[in-house]
């Protein structure tokens, strides 16, 4: 979504709902988040639902997961309190902040973050894969059936029937050393985002190699899966 999709999404929303400005839409849905208790199914399903659909990470994971309730939380490293939903295919929770979806800046800093988080351990997802076909040059996929090869319709999947999902070791990556995104600063080297801190890049690559469940499997099963 590029800024001004962005921003006629917007527009849409203040129409929809009687909204003059994009601030009274922020004070709107603030009240809505505050005066719910934690953990309470939120009335207000339809705004929320469609600011869902500005997160950043929709069109390419969360628009295969149809919100069935939306609810209140707290967490992070300043125990913030936001916003959740329980998807109706797996009945999972998941979690959002609002104004990461209303501000359109925020948008392209969590795609730099998300690939950050990817471009920095590339190499072991190369090395990973290499060795699969280290001793055929032919595999099977043990979720399709198909015939692989070490090529571009080989994907290396986080096995998204474990809790090690990329979404999820993230998650339990920045939970785990007290990280937010202000710590999470990247920069653009030959092309692609990393992280300005060494120290973090090293940290993930570690807790990756250590704690990732990878697995070979074909482009066409990979990419219908959310994770």
């Amino acid at each position: 979504m590029d800024k001004q999709e962005h921003t006629q999404k917007v527009k849409e929303i203040l129409k929809k709902y009687n909204l003059s400005t994009k601030k009274e839409l922020n004070k709107y849905i603030s009240t809505i988040l505050q005066t719910n208790e934690i953990g309470a199914i939120i009335e207000e399903f339809d705004i929320l639902n469609d600011i869902l659909k500005l997160h950043y990470n929709y069109e390419s994971k969360i628009n295969t997961l149809e919100p069935l309730y939306f609810f209140t939380t707290r967490g992070g490293k300043y125990n913030t309190k936001y916003f959740g939903f329980v998807d109706k295919r797996y009945y999972k929770q998941h979690f959002f902040s609002y104004s990461s979806c209303l501000n359109y800046a925020d948008i392209i800093k969590k795609n730099k973050i998300r690939a950050a988080f990817r471009n920095t351990i590339n190499d072991q997802i190369k090395d990973f894969k290499n060795s699969f076909f280290s001793e055929n040059v032919s595999r099977t996929c043990p979720k399709t059936g198909l015939v692989l090869y070490n090529n571009s319709d080989t994907h290396v999947d986080h096995d998204y029937e474990s809790s090690m999902t990329f979404k999820n070791m993230v998650t339990n990556f920045t939970t785990l050393n007290n990280l937010d995104d202000k710590d999470l600063q990247t920069k653009c080297v030959d092309n692609i985002f990393v992280f300005q801190n060494t120290n973090i890049t090293k940290l993930w690559q570690d807790y990756h190699s250590v704690n990732a469940s990878l697995q070979c499997i074909h482009a066409s099963d990979n990419i219908k899966h959310s994770r």
